[in-house]
C-alpha cells in the first residue's frame, strides 16, 4: 500500500506504486506484507519507509532494481508520462 493512501492524498503515483507491487508479487509468488499478522504492522511498515521483505527474495538484481523504481516514494518515483 502506498503511503499516499494513508495520507489521503493520492494521484497517479499510487498507480505507479501499485504496478511495482504487482510485478513484485508475480516475481515472488507472494503477497506483500505476508509477514505481517495485523493491520497495525502493515501501517508501521508503510509509514516507516522500510523495504518490503519480499524484495529480498528477488534474486535477479536487474529485476529488483526495476521493481524498486516503481516503489520509490514520490517525488523520486517514475513519472506516468
Amino acid at each position: 500500500m502506498a503511503l499516499d493512501v494513508f495520507e489521503e492524498e493520492y494521484n497517479h503515483v499510487v498507480d505507479i506504486h501499485a504496478f511495482g507491487i504487482c510485478v513484485l508479487e508475480m516475481v515472488t509468488c507472494e503477497y506483500r506484507f505476508s509477514e505481517c499478522t495485523h493491520v497495525a504492522q502493515i501501517y508501521k511498515k508503510v509509514t516507516s519507509g522500510k523495504r518490503l521483505d519480499a524484495l529480498y527474495k528477488v534474486k535477479d538484481p536487474e529485476v529488483q532494481q526495476f521493481i524498486e523504481k516503481y516503489l520509490a516514494a514520490a517525488p523520486a518515483s517514475l513519472s506516468a508520462k
